[in-house]
């Protein structure tokens, strides 16, 4: 009997400690991001039509493609803060753009430095950086 008396005392001060309002927030930080910039090749000539795509292990996505100055942007919302993304630059349509181009891959690391909209609690802000990137035509590999 005694034995539980103190086994239901102890059940009880253990709940006890368990009360109170609780700040906890659960998941991770996260931010919107934007990547811009120019694709050009070795002479510094625009490249239009280049696709760029994020890639990760669920597939592509967040694909643009440059215009005709060779300048691309894509943005995209709750990725997560400060985190590494890798970006393909790939010629799909071959010499209809000024050449035929190997792809390139690119990884991108956003730091605090690139915060460029600040938000709050687990919404950090919003992200930026310019990735400017050359494509060295086929043929000279």
């Amino acid at each position: 009997m005694k034995s539980r008396l103190i086994l239901l005392l102890l059940a009880l001060l253990g709940m006890g400690a368990c009360g109170g309002e609780s700040l906890d927030e659960y998941g991770s930080p996260m931010a919107d991001f934007e990547i811009k910039g120019n694709v050009t090749d070795p002479q510094g000539n625009p490249v239009p039509n280049i696709r760029v795509a994020e890639t990760g292990d669920y597939g592509n996505f967040n694909e643009t493609r440059s215009d005709s100055k060779g300048y691309y942007t894509t943005e995209w919302k709750g990725g997560y803060s400060r985190g590494t993304y890798t970006f393909s630059f790939t010629d799909t349509d071959g010499a209809l753009n000024g050449g035929d181009f190997t792809e390139r891959i690119v990884e991108v690391t956003f730091k605090n430095a690139d915060l460029i909209s600040p938000g709050s609690g687990w919404y950090e802000g919003v992200y930026s950086k310019t990735i400017d990137v050359t494509l060295t035509p086929k043929e000279d590999e």
